[in-house]
């Protein structure tokens, strides 16, 4: 009998999920990969917006000058950044990232909330696709296959996406408390609910199959 107990006491440790020796060296490497992934991620999401915004009408870059996009997409000089505010001059209101030094882009004061609205889209485009590539990135990785040497740099990508989740969830914020009735933000919030609770459940299910 005691026989007996120890055996199935063996087979249940055998069945445990296994652990791997964690490298102190590689946590340092694995948080400034988080780090650089974060400034990838947050300037990629501006030049994406500087690139598909169909409400930008102007873009100002290093040589101080303010350009206006004309229906044919030519570049026409305007005017001198230097001597006269866009807002002043044509009703433009400026956003820029410290990420991208020397750019900054303008959009109708006016159009504002459609700025905005299409902003928030494009954001959602790319960051919850990114969001659901790293979770499956993760199950693969940490649950199914356990990759021992992407033990570490898997929990910097995961970082990652939630920052990137974070930022879009403050970018919502930020167009709510701006013009809070349209259909945009009702679909991203859904969006967001529908796919944080199944991957909650998920992960959640996988984990008390591993440790039951």
């Amino acid at each position: 009998m005691p026989q007996d107990i120890l055996t199935k006491t063996a087979s249940l440790i055998s069945l445990g999920p296994r652990k791997f020796p964690i490298s102190i060296l590689g946590v340092v490497l694995a948080l400034f990969l988080a780090i650089v992934l974060i400034l990838l991620g947050e300037r990629f999401i501006f030049d994406l917006n500087r690139w598909t915004n169909p409400v930008i009408e102007n873009q100002r870059q290093d040589n101080y000058q303010l350009y206006r996009l004309d229906q044919k997409n030519s570049i026409i000089k305007t005017v001198s950044a230097k001597t006269i505010m866009p807002e002043e001059s044509f009703g433009l209101s400026a956003e820029y990232s410290n990420l991208a030094p020397g750019i900054s882009i303008y959009y109708p004061t006016k159009e504002k909330g459609k700025y905005l609205a299409y902003k928030l889209l494009i954001h959602a485009a790319f960051i919850i696709p990114v969001f659901l590539l790293v979770f499956l990135l993760y199950y693969l990785v940490k649950i199914k296959e356990q990759k021992e040497g992407w033990q570490i740099a898997i929990y910097a990508y995961m970082v990652f996406a939630f920052w990137m989740m974070i930022h879009l969830l403050g970018e919502t914020i930020k167009y709510i408390s701006y013009q809070h009735k349209s259909a945009a933000i009702y679909i991203i919030l859904v969006l967001l609910a529908v796919i944080l609770t199944p991957l909650a459940v998920f992960l959640q299910k996988k984990h008390s199959e591993k440790t039951s």
